[in-house]
């Protein structure tokens, strides 16, 4: 089976599932970089229907299969599963994170197609715990016009409150107490989450927001809003706020109180629900029918 299973855009959460299911895709599977060339092509859908619509019908006039990766649907322009309804019946494999046949109770859609429920993972041998001294209060993400939605000023509004420092992963910007850095290394971006004591996961509008597990395997504690999507994989191991108007209150209040130490079973937990190996082999088991 010839799969082309590229990213259409320079994204690194899009990049990681990317590697992963090559990495951990059975040996049958041969890998081309044309989609021309391929038998089965991967989409990553951050919710462009319209653009999945025609991508999709023009792979099935071809003779071609595809199987999707649903990151996003309830914040997009077509929140609704009916919108959805043709693209996920043709395709091998829908896999998401959220409940997709949960929402279409929701919606009372009674569509039917091959769904693949499974969260996104993390890399245990790469991201794990240093010995180095705690330099940050927490790591933030956030690059150009996406700072709002994963909150990066309340972040530093609450540090700059107790005077503490922010590890800042994503450019731009200005601080004293802000140490920025873009496009490092995972071994390098693991020691600098082994030097924080929380770590963010703060994301306004739907996603998975990999630097909770990451962050959480080097020992800093996640953050969240309390969210459907994220209470979903992330309850029992992150942090929990509100999404309103007390953001920089609330943090401030975690901050005082300091993170609640990470334990070696919390993280054993991580490694065995987010194994990339597990979770890309139930992909495959499913693509490949």
């Amino acid at each position: 089976m010839k799969v082309f299973a590229e990213a259409d855009r320079d994204d690194f959460a899009i990049l990681r599932i990317v590697n992963a299911l090559k990495k951990y895709a059975p040996k049958r599977v041969k890998f081309v970089e044309s989609e021309s060339d391929a038998d089965l092509v991967i989409l990553y859908v951050y919710g462009f229907r319209r653009h999945t619509r025609y991508h999709t019908e023009r792979l099935l006039k071809s003779g071609k299969k595809y199987a999707i990766v649903q990151l996003c649907l309830r914040s997009t322009p077509n929140p609704v599963t009916t919108d959805w309804n043709e693209i996920w019946e043709s395709a091998q494999v829908v896999w998401s994170y959220y409940d997709l046949k949960k929402l279409c109770q929701e919606d009372h859609n009674q569509v039917k197609f091959n769904f693949y429920y499974a969260p996104l993972g993390v890399d245990a041998k790469i991201f794990k715990e240093t010995p180095v001294r705690h330099k940050f209060l927490i790591a933030s993400t956030g690059s150009g016009n996406r700072y709002s939605r994963e909150c990066k000023y309340e972040v530093i509004e609450a540090a700059d409150e107790l005077a503490k420092n922010v590890f800042q992963l994503g450019f731009g910007g200005r601080g004293h107490r802000i140490a920025y850095s873009n496009g490092m290394s995972d071994e390098l971006l693991a020691g600098y989450y082994s030097s924080c004591d929380f770590v963010s996961g703060l994301h306004r509008i739907e996603g998975f927001e990999f630097p909770v597990l990451e962050g959480l395997l080097c020992g800093a504690r996640p953050i969240c809003f309390d969210l459907p999507c994220y209470r979903a994989w992330f309850d029992g191991i992150a942090e929990f706020i509100p999404d309103d108007f007390n953001i920089v209150e609330n943090l401030y209040k975690l901050f005082i109180k300091g993170p609640r130490p990470v334990t070696e079973k919390e993280k054993a937990i991580v490694k065995k629900c987010f194994n990339w190996q597990k979770i890309c082999k139930g992909f495959w088991s499913k693509a490949l029918l």
